[in-house]
C-alpha cells in the first residue's frame, strides 16, 4: 500500500507496526489491542492511537472523543461532497473505488451494531465522573480536534448517528448517577419506620426495644396494671418524669420507655405524663401489657435480668467489710501467685470485666487458669471461684471473635498458654444463662 518498513492491516491499510516515528509505534500488547478493537468499530489506526493516548487508554472516552470529532467534521463537510485524506501513514481514508466504498459501508454497519452492544447497557457500567475530570476530558477534546477531525473516513461518517445517540444516552445516564449519588443520605430508618406504624405496631415494636431493659419492663407492667385496675382514679395516669425512681428505671432505656408510653396515650406535660381520659385506650393498655409479659419470658429478658443479679451480687460482696468475708477472700490469697515485672519476659496481660468493674494485672505464661481465679476470689469477691466450680458463672474469651467459653472444671490446671491466654487476654464473667452457643 505504500508504507515502507510498516505492516499493513486486512481493513484497508491502517498501519499498527510502524517504524518508531509512527502513531502505533512501540505499543505494548494490550495497547495494540485496544487500538485493534476501536479499528475493528470502523475508527482509522491513526486517529484511534491518538486518541487512546490522550484518553489515558480509556476505551470508553475514546470512542466519545472520536464520535465527537466525527460529528464535528461531518458537519463542516459541504454536503455531497467527497472528502480525502490521508493519515500519518499515509493512508487514503476517502475516494477510494466501488469495491473500497462496499468494504466500509459493511465496517461502518459492524461498528454500528457494536456500538449498540457496547452501549445498550450503558446504565449498568457508570463512571462516576467529576467536574474536574469533565474539564480535563472537555481540554483534550480541544487540542487534538484539528488533527482528529481530519481522520473522519467514511466508516465513521456512516454510523456516527448511532455512535453519537449511544455516547449521548452514556453522558445522561453518567449525570443522572452523579445527581443520585450526591443527594443527602436518607434519615434513620427506626424513627420514620415508628411513626409511620399504627399505635398497636408501635407497641410491638417499643416492646422489644425495652427487653433489655428489665427495671423498665417491670416498671412499665406495674404502671398499666394500676391503670387498668383503677379506672377513673387519674393519680396513676400521672407520671413525674424526674421522680428518682423513674428515672432510674424507665429513664434509664435510652428514651424507649417513655416512647412505649406515649404510644399508649401518654403525653407530656412539662415535667409530667399525662394520660388524659380521652387519650386512654384500654384495648392498647392491654395489649401494652401482653407484650410485655412476653417479653419477660424471652432469652433477651433473662440474660439481661440474670447480669443485673450477677452485678448485686460483686457490689454486695465488694461492699461487705465483715470478717467472714474476710476469712473466705484469705484463703484464696495463699494461691495468687506474685505478679512478674513489667517487661520481663514469658508475661501474659490478663483483663477481666465484671460487670460494671474491670480487673487486671499480669501472670507468667506457665502459670494455671485457677491461679487468675484465686487472684479474683482474693481481690474482688469471695463469690467467684465456687460460682465457678458449679458452673452458675462462667468466664468467656472475648480476646477474639467469636467469643469463647472456658470451661473452668476443664482448664484450671492448663497453663495461660496451653490455654491460649498469651501474650494477653480479654476476659467477662457472666452468668451461665448468658452464654450464646
Amino acid at each position: 500500500m505504500g508504507n515502507k518498513g510498516g505492516k499493513e492491516t486486512r481493513g484497508g491499510g491502517h498501519r499498527l507496526g510502524g517504524g518508531a516515528g509512527g502513531a502505533g509505534g512501540n505499543l505494548s500488547a494490550s495497547e495494540r489491542a485496544k487500538v485493534q478493537h476501536i479499528v475493528s468499530m470502523g475508527f482509522d489506526a491513526s486517529p484511534a492511537v491518538y486518541a487512546l493516548r490522550s484518553a489515558k487508554w480509556d476505551v470508553q472516552d475514546t470512542v466519545a472523543l472520536l464520535v465527537s470529532q466525527a460529528s464535528t467534521s461531518q458537519r463542516q463537510s459541504p454536503s455531497g461532497s467527497r472528502t480525502t485524506a490521508t493519515n500519518g501513514g499515509g493512508n487514503t481514508l476517502g475516494g477510494g473505488n466501488a469495491r473500497e466504498g462496499s468494504r466500509r459501508e459493511a465496517a461502518a454497519l459492524a461498528a454500528e451494531r457494536r456500538a449498540k452492544q457496547k452501549f445498550g447497557n450503558a446504565s449498568s457500567k457508570v463512571r462516576k465522573t467529576t467536574s474536574k475530570g469533565r474539564a480535563e476530558r472537555a481540554k483534550k477534546e480541544a487540542s487534538f480536534a484539528a488533527e482528529l477531525g481530519k481522520s473522519s473516513g467514511a466508516a465513521v461518517t456512516a454510523s456516527v448517528s448511532s455512535l453519537a445517540a449511544a455516547s449521548t444516552a452514556f453522558q445522561n445516564t453518567s449525570t443522572s448517577s452523579r445527581a443520585t449519588a450526591s443527594r443527602p443520605a436518607p434519615a434513620p430508618a427506626q424513627a420514620s419506620t415508628l411513626v409511620s406504624r399504627n399505635p398497636e405496631e408501635r407497641i410491638k415494636v417499643l416492646a422489644n426495644m425495652v427487653a433489655k431493659y428489665p427495671p423498665t419492663v417491670d416498671t412499665l407492667v406495674f404502671i398499666i396494671t394500676a391503670i387498668l385496675d383503677n379506672p377513673g382514679v387519674q393519680k396513676y395516669r400521672e407520671l413525674k418524669t424526674t421522680n428518682k425512681r423513674f428515672t432510674s428505671r424507665v429513664g434509664a432505656s435510652e428514651g424507649h420507655g417513655e416512647r412505649f408510653l406515649t404510644a399508649l396515650g401518654f403525653s407530656k406535660s412539662g415535667e409530667w405524663l399525662v394520660l388524659s381520659p380521652r387519650a386512654e385506650d384500654k384495648a392498647l393498655l392491654w395489649l401494652g401489657k401482653a407484650c410485655l409479659e412476653k417479653i419477660k419470658n424471652e432469652i433477651t429478658y433473662i440474660r439481661a435480668s440474670d447480669q443485673i443479679e450477677l452485678e448485686k451480687a460483686l457490689s454486695a460482696s465488694a461492699a461487705s467489710a465483715d470478717e467472714e468475708e474476710a476469712a473466705r477472700r484469705k484463703t484464696f490469697e495463699s494461691k495468687v501467685v506474685p505478679e512478674p515485672e513489667e517487661g520481663s519476659g514469658g508475661t501474659t496481660r490478663v483483663m477481666v470485666k465484671m460487670g460494671p468493674t474491670t480487673a487486671q494485672r499480669r501472670f507468667c505464661a506457665d502459670d494455671s487458669v485457677e491461679n487468675i481465679v484465686c487472684w479474683l476470689g482474693a481481690t474482688q469477691s469471695s463469690l467467684i471461684p465456687p460460682q465457678l466450680e458449679n458452673g452458675e458463672w462462667t468466664l468467656c474469651d472475648c480476646t477474639l471473635y467469636p467469643e469463647r467459653v472456658l470451661d473452668y472444671s476443664l482448664m484450671r490446671d492448663m497453663t495461660l498458654q496451653a490455654a491460649k491466654l498469651w501474650p494477653s487476654c480479654e476476659l467477662e464473667l457472666r452468668p451461665k444463662q448468658r452464654i450464646i452457643e
